[in-house]
């Protein structure tokens, strides 16, 4: 369990309870089995945050985080007025070395991590209220190994209150990443031409309709089944099962989606509303899917996948193609999120974002600063290299060599 908090006010807010001139703002730790208390404040907080995050639903939290959910509430006169929802967990750190394209671990160990859910705080804006449950929130993980933000928009709130070095908590140790990571979220158009006519060239497009052609006109039998319903996961994920074990994500290890745990976390999400997947078939061979959920108007692609046996039709990008004709037909769906990443694919279907950074707080104990720093230190040194050779003659191939040498 994370410790008690105290009511925490800083001095600001005492200067203001003395005087009278604002409300007084006072938080407290949240535990899992007391986290229904808070409907509907929880849902006010978080759809009033400036980009409200649908991983922070009270559901989602409480029933489908690993580890131990609870969240850190700031209450103004007793009013809820925004909170951080995290967990904490043993999470597993694991050293590795690259040897013959493969990676091999050589260290493994588990510290205790807080993370905060979303990578956001659910508060509707910045100011007193925001600076008051980022120091609750750091003071109620001061137990902790490590700290976990991830995916955390550069120059934003959150952002801003990590790099102020007056909000720097004592007795940790900060790690942000050197270099942001781009993630990929657009806005829908009237139609999907419009949308791939504002995101791609027009060389690019003839390119896609061609490959688009070959397999919805050319293939026998070719047809895109969406899962939405939980009765329907199981086909599902039998289809996604057949795909991976022709993809390349099975020659190269991934972790599968087809794994222990994921049919009861679908089925669940699905009667939540969340869960809207695709599979594309020709006959009765599936070639390609996408796992993708449903929030705020959004639709979140989780994870795409094909058989190499069909690359040269490009399969993937075919499905995407129709997936975004598909969201542009229902009026409930605003906005595409293709995640963070510089794959090609999402430069071509989402070119719009923003860059994210994740940090790590690393408590200065003995045992924790001597598993996660070295790790982190080489994520420094492997990132600052890649930016030093970017603007060279060769820097594209350099950067590529390092990101699949160089082991994070």
């Amino acid at each position: 369990m994370m410790p008690a908090l105290h009511p925490r006010r800083t001095k600001a807010e005492a200067a203001r309870r003395r005087t009278g001139t604002g409300p007084s703002l006072a938080s407290r730790v949240v535990p899992a089995e007391r986290l229904d208390d808070l409907q509907p404040a929880w849902e006010t907080c978080r759809t009033a945050a400036p980009s409200p995050q649908w991983r922070q639903r009270l559901e989602l939290v409480r029933d489908w985080t690993p580890g131990r959910p609870g969240a850190v509430v700031t209450e103004a006169d007793g009013e809820v007025v925004g909170l951080a929802p995290f967990t904490r967990s043993r999470r597993p750190v694991v050293w590795h070395v690259r040897l013959r394209a493969r990676r091999h671990p050589v260290l493994r160990a588990s510290l205790d991590t807080v993370e905060l859910v979303g990578g956001a705080l659910a508060v509707p804006a910045a100011g007193a209220v925001q600076d008051h449950l980022w120091g609750a929130f750091l003071d109620a993980a001061r137990e902790a190994d490590v700290v976990r933000l991830t995916g955390v928009p550069e120059g934003g709130p959150l952002d801003d209150l990590v790099r102020r070095p007056r909000t720097r908590p004592r007795g940790w140790l900060r790690f942000t990443d050197h270099e942001p990571e781009f993630h990929h979220r657009a806005e829908l158009a009237d139609d999907v031409a419009t949308y791939l006519a504002r995101q791609v060239g027009p060389r690019s497009r003839r390119y896609l309709e061609r490959d688009v052609r070959r397999i919805t006109r050319d293939a026998v039998g070719a047809r895109v089944e969406v899962f939405t319903e939980g009765v329907d996961v199981p086909r599902f994920l039998a289809l996604v099962a057949r795909v991976e074990r022709q993809s390349w994500h099975a020659r190269r290890h991934a972790t599968p989606v087809c794994r222990p745990g994921t049919g009861p976390r679908l089925r669940a999400w699905a009667d939540l509303g969340l869960l809207r997947s695709y599979v594309l078939s020709v006959g009765d061979e599936p070639i390609a899917f996408l796992l993708a959920y449903a929030g705020d108007g959004c639709l979140h692609v989780a994870k795409m996948g094909y058989a190499e046996c069909w690359a040269r039709r490009s399969p993937g990008k075919v499905l995407l193609w129709l997936v975004l004709d598909d969201i542009h037909r229902h009026p409930h769906y605003s906005s595409c999120d293709l995640g963070p990443g510089r794959w090609p694919f999402k430069d071509v279907f989402a070119g719009d974002g923003f860059p994210v950074r994740n940090t790590t707080y690393v408590r200065l104990r003995p045992r924790a600063l001597a598993v996660v720093v070295p790790p982190l230190v080489w994520q420094r040194l492997r990132s600052t290299a890649a930016c030093a050779v970017a603007g060279s003659a060769r820097g594209t191939a350099v950067r590529q060599w390092i990101r699949r040498n160089l082991a994070r």
